[in-house]
């Protein structure tokens, strides 16, 4: 937020959103992938100590892909209507920021 401004990167204006620029569900995947452990279905199914490992972990992943980019609800909504939730890069982020700014 602090390297943004506070604002969007689009329009300029307040943000309200934080987008991951690299998924946070790929965070999510690589965090489980890293500490060896099964997915489980509710969380109080995980021991402390395999919480304890799953949140360095993911702090971990999570900062080495970098920040993620201010946006307003509108702009970060429409971003992932494109490029959906799921399956995106950091290139789609690219390519979507130039041509926002362009107003395409």
């Amino acid at each position: 937020m602090k390297k943004d401004g506070f604002k969007c990167v689009i329009t300029g204006e307040n943000f309200d959103h934080v987008h991951h620029i690299y998924g946070f569900n790929r965070i999510l995947q690589e965090t489980i992938k890293a500490e060896n452990l099964p997915i489980r279905p509710i969380i109080g199914d995980y021991t402390q100590d395999e919480l304890d490992r799953l949140a360095k972990r993911c702090l971990e992943i999570h900062f080495k892909h970098g920040l993620g980019a201010c946006l307003t609800k509108e702009k970060h909504e429409k971003f992932h209507k494109i490029y959906s939730y799921n399956i995106y890069t950091s290139d789609d982020f690219e390519k979507f920021l130039k041509e926002e700014r362009m107003g395409k």
